[in-house]
């Protein structure tokens, strides 16, 4: 094939896509939800006995509840999902959706897989564990064409109200708008929750796509200047008053978003990515609060981290006013 030719090889063009879309959801009736302004993502907490802590996973939510935040992401992206068992998956988003509905309570839940099959399989066990909606990526790492991330989501939302999460420097998939405008006309479409750069955000509300933001440290510009709708958030789970502020207020004072700054920068401390120092701010914050001696408990790959990183942790938290206590050596790994 002479350049010529190679320039000239037609592309999957946006009413191609649409056309997917359009066809394998010609069935589906119109899915109507409203998530909630501020959405935080609860960090999945563990007991000694390897099993996952649901007395934790209620206070979180209950205290959630008490801040007025009527809805919670379960078994989220980074370290969340990937290290739970399909079994443990499934009865996670289970207890979840039991424990949210008693403080009235929304589940958005994460069933995301690489391969299309098991992907649906697990959207389904979240459909019968009665989540109120999915949150959905790209194949990780795999170059697929802009018809095949149509084509791989498309059969996830024939199966369940979902988000679209775009996050290109996770992945390495970069959603493009067009596909997404494409996946925007599926009845089980909710909105996406764009992490790249606000031009995006800016470009997809000209395209009347309702999006959210994940970065905490954006929120405020993402929201009152790039017309993002409200925020996915690690700091809510901190101080969910202060997303709550973020979310609302055009004007922000200047306590308030050096606060969101502060824990923002926080949650994600030199070398350590998140959600480490999530992980490891709630375990201080809840010795503070409750005196816990038992140790903390972490799955391996992700180390706890170590006595002095504890110590600068809990000076910053400190510094925010925030009550925390270092566990030190006080942990369990599970290998």
């Amino acid at each position: 094939m002479n350049t010529r030719e190679y320039e000239s090889f037609p592309r999957d063009d946006i009413w191609y896509m649409r056309e997917i879309v359009n066809h394998e959801s010609r069935n589906i009736p119109r899915t109507e939800i409203d998530l909630a302004d501020v959405i935080p993502a609860i960090p999945t907490l563990y007991l000694e006995d390897w099993t996952i802590d649901y007395d934790e996973l209620e206070i979180m939510i209950k205290t959630q509840a008490h801040a007025w935040i009527s809805s919670v992401l379960i078994a989220w992206t980074t370290w969340e999902s990937s290290s739970l068992s399909h079994s443990e998956h499934i009865e996670y988003v289970q207890q979840a959706v039991e424990i949210a509905k008693i403080y009235n309570v929304q589940v958005l839940a994460w069933s995301w897989s690489n391969y299309t099959k098991e992907q649906n399989d697990v959207t389904k066990w979240v459909f019968e564990a009665w989540a109120d909606a999915c949150l959905l990526l790209p194949p990780y790492y795999i170059k697929a064409s802009d018809t095949d991330i149509v084509r791989h989501l498309t059969s996830w939302l024939n199966k369940w109200p979902a988000i679209i999460y775009s996050i290109s420097w996770r992945t390495w998939v970069q959603i493009n708008n067009d596909v997404i405008e494409a996946l925007s006309t599926h009845p089980n479409f909710l909105w996406v929750k764009e992490c790249d750069w606000a031009d995006k955000i800016k470009e997809l509300t000209n395209r009347s796509i309702r999006v959210w933001t994940w970065n905490d440290d954006t929120s405020h510009s993402d929201i009152h200047e790039s017309w993002a709708c409200w925020t996915i958030s690690v700091v809510c789970d901190i101080d969910p008053n202060l997303m709550l502020e973020v979310t609302h207020c055009v004007n922000l004072t200047n306590t308030a978003y050096q606060r969101v700054m502060d824990l923002s920068h926080l949650m994600f401390l030199p070398w350590q990515p998140n959600p480490k120092p999530v992980h490891n701010a709630i375990e201080m914050i809840r010795r503070a609060i409750r005196w816990i001696e038992k140790p903390a408990i972490f799955r391996l790959p992700v180390w706890p981290l170590n006595i002095e990183q504890q110590k600068y942790l809990w000076k910053w938290l400190s510094d925010l006013k925030i009550r925390s206590r270092p566990f030190n050596d006080n942990f369990k790994l599970i290998s």
